[in-house]
Formats: structure tokens, C-alpha cells, sequence
């Protein structure tokens, strides 16, 4: 048969959370935890489509909320998966591709949003103007999802403000977290800075997580090479001068002596 017919696809509710480490746990309607998801509030209306290639269908969809739902965020996915037809599915290998649209609830009530920064990773030390990298794992320990945005502002010795670097993050579950990072390229050859961190959500009753350090940018090797020898040979000058004066001293000491004794 060149011509195989359609293949028959099954839309599905599958329920989803946050993970601290994988970002997000998925769950099948009859696992115990879907209960917590908004698994069981989607409800396709229609049970199986049929998709030509190129093809495009509409697929209704229910969302219905229970009685008493829990405060804060509840997610799903719909996903569609193709039934691929086949005469002897153990003997055959294939591939069967899927497409999945996500479903972020939010129920009002005393929800919130709490991130916290774990795991953070910056250099002490930047030599010969070495790009600053600043990495973290940021969390969500609230209970409503966020889209995080944040930056890191890096001050100089004196306070004023030498760069500002931009953090955006992916929607975070509760529960879940993620890397973020951002990268200063134009560290001077020498100083001392400090830099406090700020990463929230899109409203003012988020609670924001925060963090500072500090680190020392120093000119490459040779160059502080050249300076050690430069304060040595300075050292050694004064010193070598102050020792002339002081037996210069001495002599016109001894010299007045002699004086006196004549």
C-alpha cells in the first residue's frame, strides 16, 4: 500500500510539577501525585483525531475547575500522540512523534512567589581582564509559576555602578529550578568590586532572591612582575639613600669631635 492511510492520534492529559533537578516531573492521570496537577481538570472533547500530512486540526477542550481547588498554580499537558499503524509492532522500529500544549492555572487566593539562589559560583580572582562569569541555580520555593527576570550589578571600590549584567529565565514551576548565568566581558585590568545579585518576578508582592560578593581584577603576570621589580628597586633606593645620610651623619658627628677635642 503506497497510500497508508492517516494515522489516528489520541489527545491525552498528562499532569505536570516542578523538580528541584529536572525542571519538571510528568505524570500520568493514574499516578497518586496527579491529583495535585490539573490532570483531571482537562478533558478533550474530542477522543481521536485523524491528521493528514500537512494537515491541520482543532482539537476543543474543557478546563474544569473543582469546587474547592488549592491556592496557587496547577499545570497540564495535552499531548498528542500518533497511533502508527503496523502489522507486527515488536518485530518493527519506528519512530512516533508527539506535540504536547501546556496549561499554567492560576487560583487566586494567597499565592505566592518565593525565589532563592543556591549553588552560586563566581571567581575571587580575574586576571589580564578575564571575563566575570556569575552562575547559580535559582529556585522556586513559593507556590504560584514565574517568569524571573534579574540582574547583577557590579560596583567599584568607591560605589559607583561600572556594569550591570541582565538575567531572564524560563517559566519556573513551583518547586522547580534552574540555571542562570550572565557573563561580564569588560573587566578593567585592576581594581576591587563588589556585586549584589536580584532576580523576581513580574509583581511586587514576589519575593525576591538576592545575593552579593565581591572579587579583585589584576593585570596579567609579567605585568605585575615589572611592578614587583619596580618597588623593589624603589625600596632598595630609599633604602640606600638613607643609609648614605646616616653615615654622612656619622662623619660630620666625628668630624665636629675632632673640633672640640683641638
Amino acid at each position: 500500500n503506497r497510500f497508508p492511510p492517516p494515522p489516528t492520534s489520541d489527545p491525552t492529559p498528562l499532569g505536570f510539577r516542578g523538580a528541584r533537578d529536572a525542571g519538571i516531573d510528568i505524570l500520568d492521570v493514574e499516578d497518586p501525585d496527579a491529583v495535585n496537577t490539573a490532570a483531571g481538570w482537562i478533558g478533550p472533547q474530542q477522543r481521536s483525531i485523524m491528521l493528514r500530512s500537512r494537515g491541520v486540526a482543532r482539537v476543543p477542550v474543557t478546563v474544569t475547575i473543582p469546587p474547592d481547588p488549592p491556592v496557587g498554580s496547577a499545570y497540564a499537558f495535552l499531548q498528542v500522540l500518533p497511533r502508527v499503524p503496523g502489522s507486527n509492532p515488536a518485530a518493527s522500529v519506528g519512530v512516533a512523534p508527539s506535540v504536547a500544549i501546556a496549561f499554567l492555572l492560576t487560583i487566586g487566593g494567597d499565592g505566592r512567589v518565593e525565589l532563592r539562589l543556591r549553588d552560586q559560583s563566581a571567581p575571587r580572582i580575574r586576571s589580564n581582564r578575564a571575563a566575570f562569569d556569575y552562575r547559580a541555580t535559582l529556585e522556586n520555593a513559593g507556590t504560584l509559576y514565574v517568569r524571573p527576570t534579574g540582574r547583577v550589578r557590579v560596583r567599584s571600590i568607591f560605589g559607583s555602578t561600572v556594569a550591570t549584567l541582565g538575567i531572564r529565565g524560563r517559566t519556573l514551576l513551583p518547586g522547580g529550578s534552574e540555571p542562570v548565568a550572565t557573563t561580564w566581558r569588560g573587566v578593567p585590568w585592576i581594581g576591587f568590586y563588589r556585586y549584589d545579585v536580584r532576580v523576581s518576578g513580574p509583581r511586587a508582592a514576589d519575593t525576591p532572591a538576592t545575593a552579593s560578593g565581591w572579587f579583585i581584577a589584576l593585570p596579567p603576570w609579567w605585568m605585575l612582575a615589572v611592578a614587583g621589580l619596580a618597588l623593589v628597586l624603589l625600596i632598595g633606593g630609599a633604602a640606600l639613600r638613607r643609609r648614605r645620610e646616616l653615615n654622612w651623619r656619622d662623619y660630620l658627628d666625628a668630624d665636629d669631635a675632632d673640633l672640640d677635642e683641638a
